[in-house]
């Protein structure tokens, strides 16, 4: 065999030696799917497909099932560019997740054909419903339990990809049964009093008892217990200097804190002795917020014509009524850059947050501590008085705002600080006369913090109020997830706050975007016809049935009964129209890419066989040419 070997031609061992090298490559494969098939490296740009220590550990830690069903409609995918990567980038990921867990997440991918079943259960999770044409289309996660625990993201948002595993993760960790942590709420808003004019607690208090055993402080306390994960202060205008050297010791100690603050509490309680003007109307925390290096002019608003809202005005006397912009209530939304902190977990995943009347935040020159912004207006952001505020005049306002630059309306404030209270605890409350109270002690003073501080200062409490946390499922506000982000960050442990807040990561290819949208403009003038076409038959359609009394096309006279029956089978023949267009979109499109996708595997290495065979014929016409020469000179 060997001596075969030896004789034979260079050509056959080449030939030979491909055979070998293929049939080589088809055994490492084999030997590689079956020994190898949980191994995976990550070499694209950013890490795309790995995941963070604190997701790998909520995977780890699971003990019970969770079944994650990714509802992606095959033609929201093909009409649009960005989801289709996206998509692409957030299946790799749940497969991630799905091997990390060691068979604990089942990942399921579903297409809700219209009329399917599957259509039936995205509508039932309430996922949102893009509309690309005749039919819903959906790109929504529902994550379930054996527990009948439900979460769901109704729309993945590509404006959200940054904080893509901070979204799956969290929504494993809520599934996986968690011992849930417990937060107090200091509550001088009444956002958890039920009484005669208030019948039941602000929705921010049940969206938050869906993660966290949520606990009413007294607003006299004296002292914080040890229990709490975190303690949440809101609106703390009437705390006593005993509660607030209390507060201190606590954060000092290592404790955990989200404090609402406000200039301008336009939910708060009215004056019982004035209608027109309120009980408490600001509320601020010195001297705390002073030895912690921030401060808030509890007197300014603030305002930005930018992201002002509008509101209707008029309408009394006689008077038209119309729409103004009041600059001092405002909705951010991610589509301005610079509003939100893209590297913070509380801010990066958020689409908008809408606040009214709130406070500018500033830290103090020389401080110990890191002030770092999570909400910010735009330039032209500025302040104004808190009586022109509390007069709420639109148009006095507009006259008088001199923008002065952009305003922080919410920090986190990180490092050591010093205690407010050199001096010792502040004497306790005086109990009244024949009352049955007793103080708790006051902790025992300790002048520095025992390890660096990690606190949110956000300058608005009516964020938190219904009228404005309620929202579109998939642009926001996103208050409730805003007041949520906060106070998991600051708890720490398995709250996500390791977790790589990446940046954008998915790229524009211009020219393949450019072809394909040039496929799609070809049938999409006839595709807006159809459709037209369409809801105008189905207009006429609902007239004929509205001149019924009941409503019913079948108590109609001969003539319009057969006007409908048309109109009904024209409906038919628009619809298929439709999908036929939709279709021809579809694989022109499809076209498009498995020609660029035949040109990369096909065309590489047809050029490098080429460049080898050019190598090659030089390499022969020297060797000849050098044994020519050597002929002659013989």
């Amino acid at each position: 065999m060997f001596s075969g070997l030896q004789n034979a031609s260079r050509t056959t061992i080449a030939v030979l030696s491909i055979i070998l090298a293929i049939v080589l490559f088809l055994c490492i494969n084999l030997v590689a799917t079956l020994t190898l098939g949980a191994v995976r490296i990550d070499a694209t740009e950013g890490k795309l497909y790995s995941v963070s220590d604190d997701t790998r550990q909520v995977l780890e830690d699971l003990t019970d099932p969770i079944k994650l069903r990714l509802y992606l409609s095959t033609s929201l995918r093909d009409q649009n560019a960005s989801i289709r990567a996206y998509s692409g980038r957030v299946i790799e990921l749940l497969r991630t997740y799905q091997t990390l867990s060691g068979g604990q997440v089942d990942f399921e991918l579903i297409n809700p054909a219209p009329l399917s079943r599957d259509e039936e259960d995205a509508a039932s999770f309430n996922l949102y419903a893009e509309t690309t044409g005749l039919d819903p289309g959906y790109f929504g996660l529902v994550g379930t339990n054996t527990t009948d625990g439900i979460e769901v993201i109704p729309f993945l948002n590509v404006a959200q990809e940054s904080a893509l595993e901070y979204q799956l993760t969290r929504m494993v960790s809520r599934l996986s049964k968690r011992e849930l942590r417990n937060i107090g709420i200091v509550d001088g808003l009444g956002i958890m009093t039920v009484n005669a004019t208030q019948t039941r607690r602000w929705q921010i208090v049940d969206s938050l008892a869906e993660d966290f055993n949520v606990i009413n402080v007294p607003l006299d306390f004296t002292v914080i217990p040890q229990g709490y994960d975190a303690i949440v202060v809101v609106h703390p205008f009437a705390l006593a200097p005993s509660g607030l050297y209390a507060l201190e010791q606590y954060v000092m100690r290592g404790g955990n804190l989200v404090v609402f603050l406000d200039p301008q509490a336009e939910k708060s309680l009215v004056s019982p002795t004035n209608p027109n003007a309120l009980a408490n109307p600001d509320s601020y925390l010195l001297p705390l917020t002073t030895a912690w290096g921030i401060e808030m002019q509890n007197d300014l608003v603030v305002a930005d014509p930018s992201l002002a809202v509008p509101i209707i005005v008029g309408g009394q006397q006689g008077a038209q009524q119309r729409s103004v912009d009041y600059l001092p209530w405002i909705s951010l939304n991610r589509e301005i850059p610079g509003l939100f902190n893209p590297e913070d977990p509380v801010t990066a995943p958020l689409t908008a947050v809408m606040l009214e009347s709130p406070g500018s935040l500033r830290p103090i020159p020389g401080a110990t501590t890191t002030f770092t912004p999570l909400l910010t207006t735009t330039n032209t952001g500025g302040v104004i008085s808190q009586a022109m505020a509390m007069a709420r005049n639109p148009q006095q306002v507009l006259q008088n705002f001199v923008p002065s630059g952009a305003q922080v309306v919410a920090a986190r404030i990180t490092g050591p600080i010093r205690t407010a209270f050199p001096g010792g605890p502040p004497p306790l409350p005086e109990v009244p006369a024949g009352a049955e109270v007793t103080f708790l002690p006051p902790p025992e003073l300790i002048r520095e913090s025992v390890e660096d501080v990690n606190i949110i200062v956000i300058a608005d409490t009516d964020l938190l109020h219904d009228s404005v946390i309620e929202g579109n499922v998939r642009y926001g506000p996103n208050n409730a997830d805003f007041v949520t982000n906060a106070i998991e960050s600051v708890t720490g442990g398995t709250t996500l706050t390791a977790l790589r807040v990446r940046s954008p990561t998915i790229r524009t290819f211009d020219r393949l975007d450019a072809i394909e949208q040039a496929a799609m403009l070809a049938f999409e003038d006839d595709r807006q016809a159809k459709i037209a076409e369409f809801a105008d038959a189905t207009r006429q359609l609902q007239e004929l049935a509205a001149r019924s009394p009941i409503g019913q096309i079948a108590t109609l006279p001969a003539d319009q009964r057969e006007q409908a029956a048309q109109l009904q089978e024209r409906r038919f023949e628009l619809n298929r129209e439709i999908r036929d267009i939709e279709a021809a979109q579809r694989a022109e499109i499809n076209a498009v890419e498995s020609d660029l996708r035949i040109k990369n595997i096909v065309l590489v290495p047809v050029a490098v066989v080429l460049l080898g065979l050019i190598v090659a014929i030089w390499r022969r016409v020297r060797l000849a040419n050098y044994l020519r020469r050597r002929a002659a000179a013989a």
